[in-house]
This record gives structure tokens, sequence and C-alpha cells, in this order.
């Protein structure tokens, strides 16, 4: 463990809209994270593991769902 150091989730979302009756509409999602530390030290070229387990609350994998969104386009 190291002290004055943390991470937290992050995502980016972007989305390519078409023309109505082309091809579909894309969503492309980015999910990573942002490092922050004032230990004092320098991290460049530093190899490191990101976690969102919870080691305390159980090591199963978690039940994943689908989530679907749409686009909404106003009528003219």
């Amino acid at each position: 463990q190291v002290y004055c150091a943390s991470w937290k989730p992050a995502y980016d979302i972007r989305a390519v809209t078409t023309a109505e009756g082309e091809q579909e509409n894309k969503i492309k999602l980015c999910y990573y994270g942002l490092v922050e530390q004032n230990t004092g030290d320098d991290w460049n070229d530093t190899d490191m593991v990101l976690s969102t387990a919870s080691p305390s609350v159980g090591g199963c994998a978690p039940q994943l769902a689908t989530l679907s969104a749409s686009i909404h386009r106003p009528s003219k």
C-alpha cells in the first residue's frame, strides 16, 4: 500500500450519429483511471494495476446485465 496516492475510475462516452435511414449510430465507451499522487517520488515509467474490486465484499464476479442506449432525434 502507498500513502498519498489514489485513483478514481473515469468514463468517456462518444456518440457518432448518422442521418436517418443510413447505417446504425455508434457509441464508444472508454473506461480508464485517473491517478493522483503526492508521495514526492517520481512515478514515470511505473507499472501499476488499478482495480475496482472490494475484497471485503467477496471474491465472486458480479452479474453483468446488458444496457441498451439509443439516440433521441426530435421531430422537425
